[in-house]
């Protein structure tokens, strides 16, 4: 039986906890303004443009040479990493016209295998006997490979085994792509959903003095068919059939790649995975954000609403507010993330039902309790244009989100500069970041105008593929960026089982917690602050200089982050800048000083370079 005393005692605690509770909560509402953006002022605008890489054909600084078709897809690759990497970039249509400083040899001749001839050959030994780092962006044709020995020599190819050969998946190998080991090999039913890699490809055989990253996999019984079980047992991995390789010619290097994974903004990871395996150490500027981006949400009309009550027995209002939001809080609670919101007033602008204002207030209280970032959505459904969807929407804007200041804006696939007078003309000139959908090929990031950033989308949380994976795995180690963005006007006008809510969330949550636990050391931010981000890694301004042990690192800005890594090499000590491990011989380095110093634990040759 509890005394009066305890009870008292009791009662007591718990009216102090019931008011601390109480003073949170009205803490909360009052420091919050929940109808104003908290990150407006994050972004710093004005001519930043002008900082922009501008790739020439100059030799008198870092620069690589493209050999291939003109305006190729992997032309498109190089040059865009070439932008990003503060190189330059020769291109030529045939080995034969190529023209080297012979006192200044480029970073990488990079082929477009496919392109050539036998006579190229020849051409090619020259360049490895100088010593080049070659890379074949695809390969050349099959009868040219199993015809000349001397070209398989150079690819690091002892035979071709078979013509034809049906994978079960891929290895990804660990070190060359930040974020460990990948197993794209299907075996649940929900992995073959997954699988989307080319499998079918000749059965190269790669000769000693070569290093696997991608491997083919095939199953155990055919292995051992093939090469005997002994050698299974022995040598597990040593017959593989090869998808990336590197083969090593005294000091010549060449990189193969057997499949379309230099076509697309693969590629540019690849490449920098590649600068990685022929140096002794690597310093570059990334970005450092990790963005997620619900597109359509929330939005405040109460449509489709038979289809609403027939799977969730409640009004797309109640659904958003009820079901949809608990979860995405529970994904930014998990990742320990900050989301960024894309209003539109209503998904089908051709259906009149009501704006539920009374929601406006709740709904952005919700956003604003989370930290979170509210945009522009211009992608509904119906037939009018973006003007005339955004001038509806900017009727209800403006009237309850009078001081809201709009900074971002989903565009979808609409050409950028098409919207960007449309807003400008309906006065939202504060909108100085706009999101695409992904487009291969397109660029990452770039500038639309000096204010305007125009950024795509990576992911989308809802399809993870396996090519998807490659691609993140390699976007990440470019640039140590990630952006997911998912289209919630799916949720109200599912055409598939996949997209109710219940599916959708499953697929979004494992996505993104796996995605941001995997890449932890990364900053997960809002559109805003990526935005910024992006613009500061544009106007990256550096040296690195290496004398022993000693690696200084001086920047024009006193902040900035840079990913920095070894082969085997340990940092003993550092100074103006903090660092994080990312995994073995990987580490993030985030500045705060214009001059780093890294000391090392082992000596090294001197070594320079600038890149603005």
């Amino acid at each position: 039986m509890i005394s009066r005393r305890n009870f008292a005692m009791i009662s007591l605690i718990m009216l102090v906890l019931l008011g601390l509770f109480m003073f949170t909560e009205a803490a909360k509402q009052e420091l919050n303004k929940y109808d104003s953006n908290p990150y407006t002022g994050d972004v710093e605008k004005g001519g930043e443009s002008d900082q922009v890489y501008q790739v020439s054909d100059s030799t008198e600084s870092a620069y690589s040479v493209y050999i291939g078709e003109d305006s190729s897809e992997i032309e498109m690759t190089v040059e865009q990493w070439s932008g990003y990497h503060h190189s330059n970039l020769l291109t030529y249509t045939s080995c034969e016209d190529a023209k080297m400083d012979a006192e200044h040899k480029p970073e990488f001749i990079v082929i477009q295998g496919s392109s050539i001839e036998e006579s190229d050959v020849d051409i090619i030994g020259d360049w490895i006997q100088q010593g080049a780092y070659i890379i074949f962006a695809d390969m050349p044709s099959l009868k040219l490979i199993k015809g000349n020995e001397t070209l398989r020599a150079y690819l690091g190819i002892s035979e071709v085994y078979q013509d034809e050969v049906e994978l079960t998946g891929m290895s990804l190998r660990e070190g060359f792509l930040i974020g460990g080991a990948g197993d794209y090999v299907e075996d649940t039913d929900y992995e073959e959903d997954m699988q989307d890699l080319d499998l079918t490809t000749p059965w190269y055989l790669l000769s000693s003095g070569t290093k696997m990253y991608l491997a083919g996999e095939i199953e155990d019984e055919d292995y051992k068919e093939y090469f005997g079980e002994d050698n299974f047992n022995n040598y597990p991995t040593a017959f593989l059939p090869g998808i990336i390789w590197r083969n090593s010619i005294d000091d010549a290097r060449v990189f193969v790649v057997n499949g379309d994974y230099m076509k697309s903004d693969t590629g540019i990871g690849l490449l920098y995975a590649m600068e990685y395996e022929v140096s002794g150490f690597q310093i570059y500027p990334v970005v450092n954000a990790q963005s997620t981006v619900m597109t359509a949400y929330p939005t405040f009309a109460s449509e489709n609403g038979e289809q609403m009550n027939q799977i969730y027995s409640r009004d797309a209002i109640s659904v958003l507010r009820d079901i949809v939001w608990p979860g995405l809080v529970e994904i930014m609670t998990n990742t320990n993330s900050r989301m960024t919101f894309m209003l539109q007033t209503r998904i089908d602008y051709s259906d009149q039902t009501a704006i539920d204002v009374g929601d406006i207030a709740m709904l952005m209280r919700f956003l604003g309790i989370q930290e979170t970032e509210a945009g522009l959505s211009l992608g509904g459904k119906g037939t009018l244009s973006s003007l005339e969807q955004l001038q509806q929407d900017k009727e209800i804007y403006d009237t309850y989100l009078p001081d809201y200041t709009f900074q971002t804006a989903y565009i979808g696939t609409q050409d950028a500069g098409d919207v960007q007078s449309v807003l400008s003309e309906e006065g939202y000139t504060d909108v100085s970041t706009m999101l695409r959908d992904y487009e291969a090929n397109g660029e990452i990031f770039s500038y639309l105008s000096d204010d305007t950033l125009l950024l795509s989308s990576i992911n989308t949380g809802s399809s993870h593929t396996y090519s998807e994976d490659l691609r993140a795995r390699s976007i990440e180690t470019a640039f140590a960026y990630s952006l997911i963005s998912e289209d919630l006007s799916e949720v109200i006008y599912p055409t598939t089982k996949e997209q109710e809510w219940q599916n959708l969330y499953e697929k979004l949550s494992s996505y993104c917690v796996a995605l941001f636990q995997q890449y932890d050391a990364f900053d997960e931010l809002t559109l805003s602050e990526t935005s910024q981000r992006v613009r500061d890694y544009f106007q990256a301004d550096y040296e690195i200089r290496r004398e022993g042990k000693a690696i200084t690192l001086t920047s024009a800005e006193d902040s900035g982050y840079f990913i920095f890594r070894t082969h085997g090499e340990k940092i003993v000590e550092i100074e103006g800048a903090d660092y994080e491990k990312l995994e073995d011989d990987a580490y993030l380095i985030s500045l705060h000083s214009k001059s780093v110093t890294i000391t090392m634990d082992q000596e090294s040759e001197v070594y320079y370079y600038e890149g603005n």
